[in-house]
């Protein structure tokens, strides 16, 4: 016999709350101001919020995680996702609501992997960034979280880059970028502590690029000596220490990390 989890009391719903997965927990905060409230009652810590831009069928595909870093790989917590498309094609729409004052139509669509979890993802055709902006600070309200985030771009983006704060770790996975792709990404999110380029980079870097104030740097070998020039090494004595030594680098472990 299904029970109505509103009403139960307050510390019962408060524990069943705990019980759930992250993307569990997103979807009943969305449900109505009163599963918001008993979400933010319970008082979940999460660890660091991951954002990853893909290309999904032609569309932008905006993903919401948390990231756990291991020793080994990292695991990828899915709390929610959304595919940013011109119109949506289903007549069965879903009113997100977002705070108090944002709200976005969207078809709502939801699978079962082979494991038995299931996945959801929202199409949604609003501007871009004004519901990226509004999903961060809704997630950062319900999970209480203020800590510094992750960026993940696996796609070059054509136009305006995801709309996030306080982004502190960057990743990079597209075939190629140059500099000028690099600088767009090094403005929008300004004072990362950490950026990991494993595309190549091709053309040239200038040496006022924001690319070197960095604090630091991970770039895939395969790169490195193509745009690490004279003219600016003599400027970066630990970068010409570290290039000196790139071979053994490379064969220790695959990347050039600059300090």
């Amino acid at each position: 016999m299904p029970i109505s989890l509103l009403k139960l009391p307050r510390l019962v719903g408060v524990l069943v709350v705990t019980e759930l997965e992250y993307q569990e927990i997103f979807l009943l905060s969305t449900c109505s101001s009163r599963t918001n409230i008993l979400v933010k009652k319970a008082n979940i810590k999460a660890p660091k919020l991951s954002f990853r831009l893909e290309e999904c069928y032609g569309y932008n595909e905006f993903k919401i995680g948390f990231m756990i870093d291991k020793k080994i790989d990292r695991i990828w917590l899915h709390v929610t996702s959304l595919l940013h498309v011109h119109e949506l094609a289903l007549e069965n729409i879903f009113t997100l609501k977002l705070g108090l004052d944002y709200e976005a139509n969207t078809n709502f669509d939801l699978w079962s992997k082979k494991n038995g979890k299931f996945l959801h993802r929202m199409e949604c055709a609003n501007e871009p960034t004004a519901i990226q902006k509004a999903l961060q600070d809704h997630i950062n309200s319900i999970f209480h979280y203020s800590a510094a985030s992750q960026l993940i771009l696996s796609m070059k983006c054509d136009g305006s880059l995801p709309n996030i704060t306080n982004v502190k770790e960057i990743e990079i996975k597209y075939n190629t970028v140059d500099a000028q792709f690099l600088a767009n990404v090094l403005t929008t999110y300004s004072d990362p502590r950490r950026l990991y380029v494993r595309s190549r980079i091709v053309g040239d870097l200038p040496k006022e690029s924001p690319f070197f104030q960095v604090q630091r740097i991970a770039v895939r070998s395969r790169c490195g000596p193509d745009y690490f020039h004279v003219s600016f090494l003599d400027s970066f004595s630990m970068l010409a220490f570290l290039f000196s030594f790139r071979i053994s680098l490379v064969e220790t472990c695959g990347w050039i990390l600059l300090p």
